[in-house]
């Protein structure tokens, strides 16, 4: 009887889990709440007395955020029970890349695509950069090839690379003769933006914006 009711458990659990990976999320959004009585628990707390939400009371609060998880953050709405949502700033980010791209040994030019706003679901439109190397540097000849082969196998040092340096979970989406033009993956990025929140002191939950009755 035991055996039988610890085996339902874990299939109840297993099953949980599964509808929860497969639970659709908006991109560049994560739902958080602060420690009762925290200083942000307190900041949400004035934010949502205010007709409407005074989200400029959580500027402090969002800021020391942002120093935690190593992502630019905007507040942009307060909740029920003190949560609230911090988006991810893409405006921000893609001028930090940029800049990021720029200081790099070999990269000639580096650019964000121009962004028209979101999508359909509310997703944010897609992040990209277009990145030029210098002639005969290992980047640009690695890129050649790749153009050369139709694969992306010879880049896997120079991908590697970049993600670890920008700390961003970049795909190769397009190239042409010396550019590399590279994606931000936001899901992947708002799943580690709710892991470091989660793995902060003041937070006491953190999960994806999940999108109610969309899964699969």
């Amino acid at each position: 009887m035991h055996l039988l009711v610890l085996s339902l458990a874990l299939s109840i659990c297993w099953v949980t889990k599964l509808a929860a990976q497969d639970q659709k999320f908006v991109p560049g959004q994560a739902l958080a709440k602060f420690v009762a009585g925290s200083t942000g628990d307190a900041a949400v707390t004035r934010a949502a007395q205010a007709v409407p939400p005074d989200l400029g009371a959580l500027a402090t609060v969002v800021n020391d955020l942002e120093s935690g998880v190593g992502l630019p953050l905007l507040a942009t709405q307060v909740s029920s029970g003190n949560w609230f949502i911090v988006s991810l700033d893409l405006d921000r980010l893609a001028e930090r890349t940029v800049r990021q791209l720029r200081d790099r040994d070999n990269v000639t030019a580096a650019s964000a695509s121009a962004r028209e706003g979101d999508i359909a679901g509310g997703a944010p439109a897609p992040l990209r950069f277009a990145v030029n190397f210098a002639k005969d540097s290992p980047e640009h000849k690695a890129l050649l090839e790749a153009n050369a082969i139709g694969s992306d196998e010879p880049l896997v040092a120079v991908l590697s690379a970049l993600r670890n340096d920008l700390d961003l979970p970049l795909e190769r989406v397009a190239a042409g003769a010396g550019e590399l033009v590279l994606q931000v993956d936001l899901e992947a990025t708002t799943l580690r933006l709710v892991e470091r929140l989660q793995a902060l002191p003041e937070i006491e939950a953190a999960q994806p914006n999940y999108i109610l009755g969309a899964i699969g």
